[in-house]
């Protein structure tokens, strides 16, 4: 497996997120409070306020990885703006260089599968 130290800051925090990993996270953690949805039924209120704060970290981190500032991420909440931008988020390329954010995210997803 592939060593991704590299891209960990001080606080063991990923600063940017490759489009792969994105999608791929966004996918686990909706299977997941789908399941808990179908356990729990209406009583999956504090799950689903922890399964938005998951969401608006990635959505900042993908926005670091385009050259953008995590404030952007408000956007999410606007009625059909915020599906425009999630869209936007499993689409846009990031940077290929270092940005103010860090340096080009090495994806976590292929290392889990041994590709570089």
């Amino acid at each position: 497996m592939q060593d991704h130290a590299e891209t960990i800051n001080a606080d063991f925090t990923y600063t940017r997120i490759g489009r792969l990993d994105y999608f791929i996270f966004c996918v686990f953690i909706f299977i997941g409070i789908v399941f808990l949805y179908s356990l729990l039924g209406e009583g999956i209120g504090i799950f689903w306020v922890a399964w938005q704060l998951c969401i608006f970290v990635l959505y900042v981190k993908r926005l670091h990885d385009t050259g953008a500032g995590g404030w952007w991420s408000l956007l999410s909440l606007v009625p059909y703006i915020g599906n425009l931008f999630i869209l936007y988020l499993c689409f846009a390329p990031g940077d290929a260089e270092s940005n103010k954010f860090g340096s080009p995210p090495k994806s976590i997803v292929r290392g889990w599968f041994g590709a570089a």
